[in-house]
C-alpha cells in the first residue's frame, strides 16, 4: 500500500465516523471520487458541479483547477449527498471561481452516476441547482447537497 493509499484510507475512516458541527454523526460508507466543476450543458465551463466520478481505485491523478479529489457520503438523515474536499487539492483559482464567499452556486442540476447512487444508497439522482455553503471543519471543507 502506498503512502497516498494509506492517507486515503485514514481520511476515509475519519470522514466515515466524524461528528459534524451540527452534531450529526455520518457513520456511513464513504466513496473516493473526482469532482469536475462547471455546468454540464456548457462542456464543464461556468460555475457549479459538472460531474462526479466515483473511483474504485485510490490512484493519484493529476489535478487541475477544474477538478479535484473528494470523498462522497450519504447526507445527514439519509438525505442528499455530502462532498468532502482536501484543502491541498483545491487550487486558489478554483476557490475564487467556484466557492466565492464560501458558497458554491450550482446553476443547473448535475446528474449523479448510477454507481455512486448504488454504492452510497442515495435518495437523490442529481445535485439540484441552488446555493450551497462550503463548511470548514476538521481540516476539510464539505458541502451538503440535497
Amino acid at each position: 500500500m502506498t503512502a497516498f493509499s494509506t492517507n486515503i484510507a485514514y481520511v476515509s475512516q475519519h470522514i466515515a465516523g466524524l461528528m459534524l458541527p451540527s452534531g450529526v454523526q455520518t457513520k456511513r460508507k464513504v466513496v473516493h471520487c473526482d469532482v469536475v466543476f462547471g455546468a454540464p450543458s456548457s462542456g464543464c465551463q461556468g460555475t457549479g458541479i459538472c460531474k462526479v466520478v466515483a473511483r474504485e481505485e485510490h490512484v493519484r491523478r493529476s489535478r487541475n483547477c477544474q477538478s479535484t479529489l473528494a470523498f462522497a457520503a450519504q447526507g445527514p438523515q439519509g438525505k442528499g449527498v455530502m462532498l468532502f474536499f482536501f484543502r491541498e487539492y483545491l487550487c486558489s483559482n478554483l476557490m475564487r471561481r467556484h466557492f466565492r464567499h464560501g458558497v458554491l452556486t450550482v446553476e443547473e442540476s448535475c446528474r449523479l452516476p448510477e454507481s455512486l447512487i448504488k454504492q452510497l444508497d442515495l435518495n437523490i439522482r442529481e445535485i439540484p441547482a441552488g446555493r450551497y455553503s462550503l463548511e470548514d471543519a476538521f481540516g476539510y471543507y464539505w458541502l451538503s447537497l440535497e
